[in-house]
């Protein structure tokens, strides 16, 4: 599992799925092992596998927000879209019930570190954010999770509309999955622009 893990994050797919044959089938007494097979079979494309696994994992009463994360993706790409919605809610919840980093910084101080990355962005993309509201909180909103944001979405780019007939256009900027991305906060901005530098085109163009 730590071999595919390892693959997976150095980009290394085709290696990391030629390793999960030799998977153990199961089952297993421990429902977190469970739950971290079905989490492998997921992210190298053996979805219904990873259901199976990770639908039962979630039944044991275990508070983890991950494990609630990945019941919604299987749910999701099976269709389900609102046992998908159920479980995202879930492990959102939890993982607002979980501590901080000890390094996380206040709200105010990321507000500060995404000015720095929107600097750091290409001018012709930074133009798109020019006069933008930026919001920071922990985590996306459970009605935006109802309406179908990610709930480890790391920014939200959107256009309001006003009752004057204008638009007004906000960055939001969810500190917790920022976080997680991060061993700490010297890497927030470099990863704030690179999220941004990704997301722009995909939000406005």
């Amino acid at each position: 599992l730590l071999q595919i893990d390892a693959l997976l994050a150095a980009g290394r797919r085709e290696e990391a799925e030629a390793l999960v044959p030799a998977l153990p089938r199961g089952p297993f007494e421990n429902q977190h092992l469970e739950f971290l097979v079905g989490r492998v079979l997921y992210e190298t494309g053996a979805v219904e596998g990873a259901s199976m696994r990770i639908e039962p994992a979630a039944l044991t009463g275990r508070t983890a927000p991950e494990v609630f994360y990945y019941l919604g993706l299987v749910r999701e790409n099976s269709g389900d879209v609102r046992g998908a919605t159920a479980a995202f809610l879930q492990s959102r919840d939890l993982e607002l019930a979980l501590p901080r980093a000890p390094w996380s910084e206040p709200f105010a101080r990321v507000e500060m570190r995404v000015a720095t990355a929107l600097l750091a962005l290409p001018a012709a993309r930074a133009h798109a954010l020019d006069g933008a509201r930026v919001v920071v909180d922990d985590l996306p909103g459970a009605e935006g999770v109802s309406e179908g944001v990610d709930p480890r979405a790391t920014v939200l780019l959107d256009d309001l509309p006003l009752s004057d007939g204008t638009t007004l256009r906000r960055c939001f900027v969810y500190q917790r999955n920022v976080e997680r991305l991060v061993p700490g906060p010297e890497q927030v901005e470099d990863t704030l622009a690179r999220v941004l530098r990704e997301e722009l085109p995909r939000a406005f163009e």
